[in-house]
């Protein structure tokens, strides 16, 4: 009878180690909050240059981001928004460098969170859409002398080469564009519809002022010969946005990661290369002014294909000789 003391003693005991035992089983191991879910980040690029020079150019940020997230950091060429959307659905893409109205059809799809845009060494990170004219055609910023010219356009999923100037004129009580001129081109590219004003092929012609201040710094004759009759307002150029649904700490280290670049000596160099001196931060309400445009025309971000976003080519601008 001694023994059932010890016995009970005994038991107890092992019942408390049962218990211990099985407590730790359901207890969760402690979770890291800076652990990013995600073993890889992919960036795709339109390819808006040479596909090698680009694949060149974007490399160095791809390398300084994998560095600085601990995880690897591609690129990808993707031919189309459309293929993007695709590559974002299937969630093979995470990240893409946009243009203002590719972001807004894209975000009318898929949720995309701009986080930000390459401050450029010329000063600017933002573009307007231009309308420009001959001097000598007796054209000026009165939209009556307008009438019946014939006017360069780029395409018509374009901002500045398309839904500015349409906008503009309907601003000012012109309802039915196209009818309003003699003849109506769509050139391609924003380079072309410079030059066929400037050779006499266009009267009027519309291009991002990126694209026109370009080509006037290598050919003096444009500032000669062509005159500025309207420029929309500033919207956000190049915009680098992500999924929305992508890793929240990934999101904010990659934020971080971006918006420090410029103070130490690699990201210097790595933002020398896209030639810019900084990224700054994106917001969806500088936008707006596209919007206006959208609402104004009763055009809808969702109706847009979104395979015909960003085709204009990108031609290398002839060089036309100033007659002695």
């Amino acid at each position: 009878m001694k023994r059932m003391p010890v016995v009970c003693a005994i038991f107890l005991t092992l019942l408390s180690l049962a218990a211990c035992f099985e407590k730790k089983d359901v207890e969760k191991p402690a979770v890291d909050a800076n652990h990013i879910s995600t073993d890889s980040f992919v960036i795709a690029l339109l390819p808006a240059q040479n596909v090698f020079e680009q694949k060149k150019r974007y490399k160095p940020l791809a390398d300084y981001l994998s560095r600085s997230l601990g995880i690897p950091v591609k690129t990808k060429l993707l031919d189309s928004y459309d293929a993007i959307y695709n590559e974002m659905l299937q969630k093979r893409v995470d990240a893409v460098f946009f243009g203002s109205l590719g972001y807004i059809v894209m975000n009318s799809k898929i949720d995309i969170e701009p986080i930000a845009r390459p401050f450029k060494k010329d000063g600017t990170s933002t573009y307007r859409g231009l309308i420009f004219a001959l001097k000598d055609k007796g054209i000026t910023d009165d939209v009556r002398t307008w009438k019946h010219k014939r006017i360069a356009l780029v395409h018509k999923s374009t901002t500045a080469g398309y839904i500015f100037p349409k906008y503009y004129l309907y601003k000012k009580g012109v309802l039915r564009f196209e009818d309003y001129f003699s003849k109506v081109i769509y050139t391609g590219s924003h380079d072309a519809s410079v030059l066929s004003v400037l050779t006499g092929d266009a009267d009027i012609g519309c291009a991002s002022d990126q694209i026109f201040d370009r080509l006037a710094g290598e050919n003096p004759l444009i500032k000669k010969k062509l005159i500025i009759l309207a420029s929309s307002s500033p919207v956000p150029a190049n915009i680098f946005g992500a999924r929305k649904d992508t890793d929240k700490i990934l999101k904010e280290r990659l934020r971080e990661a971006i918006m420090n670049m410029e103070k130490t000596p690699e990201g210097k160099e790595v933002l020398s290369t896209l030639g810019a001196v900084r990224f700054i931060e994106t917001k969806k309400s500088e936008f707006e002014p596209i919007f206006e445009m959208l609402n104004t025309l009763g055009l809808k971000p969702e109706t847009f294909a979104l395979e015909a976003i960003g085709r204009e080519g990108k031609p290398e601008a002839r060089r036309i000789k100033e007659k002695q």
